[in-house]
């Protein structure tokens, strides 16, 4: 049959047609797909990674907000102040008895380590909210590259398509095109994170 087509078609034909296929194909669909990228496709890859990366550390410190309240701690401290508040200690207390008895250094002892525990406590939700904010801060500063990779990882699926497209002068826009966006979505939540190590 490419005999036939040679017979019936002048090979300059041919020979030019090759030449804008390779051209739409190597030069025009790369161009078309970097221009694209730029003004479209990373804004708004990087704005949805920004959007996820904020949710994300927004859900992890409610998760701290809600653990730094420890039910337990709440509950000692206020059984213990009730203790040391009670009309009977308040009489010891004017009498000399709860020095004498201990009782006083034994609730100022409680407290003391009820406030050690809070403090620690305190401590290691501000680390884990520092953590948080770095991790963000990492993930946001990873975006552009993120969205690059995102975006080449789709244009190197759907060369041909954008050849086509290219080729046609945007005449005709083959699926590819029409859902490029999402294979950007994909390669973003998928290999371009794995390649970062799962770092995002």
């Amino acid at each position: 049959m490419l005999k036939t087509i040679a017979d019936i078609v002048p090979k300059e034909l041919l020979l030019a047609g090759g030449a804008y296929a390779a051209i739409a194909y190597f030069v025009a669909a790369p161009e078309l797909a970097a221009r694209g990228a730029r003004a479209d496709y990373i804004p708004v890859c990087m704005a949805e990674h920004r959007d996820k990366a904020l949710s994300s550390a927004k859900e992890q410190a409610a998760v701290l907000s809600h653990t730094a309240a420890d039910p337990e701690a709440l509950l000692a401290e206020h059984q213990l102040r009730m203790f040391r508040d009670n009309p009977a200690m308040q009489e010891l207390g004017r009498n000399g008895l709860a020095t004498l008895l201990g009782l006083d250094v034994v609730t100022d002892l409680a407290f003391a380590q009820i406030a050690a525990k809070k403090q620690a406590a305190a401590d290691l939700i501000e680390k884990q909210r520092a953590e948080i904010e770095q991790a963000t801060r990492i993930r946001l500063e990873e975006s552009s590259d993120l969205c690059t990779c995102a975006t080449e990882q789709a244009f190197e699926n759907s060369r041909g398509a954008w050849a086509v497209f290219a080729g046609t002068l945007g005449l005709v826009r083959p699926e590819p095109i029409r859902t490029f966006s999402n294979k950007v979505s994909f390669h973003a939540n998928g290999d371009c994170i794995a390649g970062k190590g799962g770092a995002s």
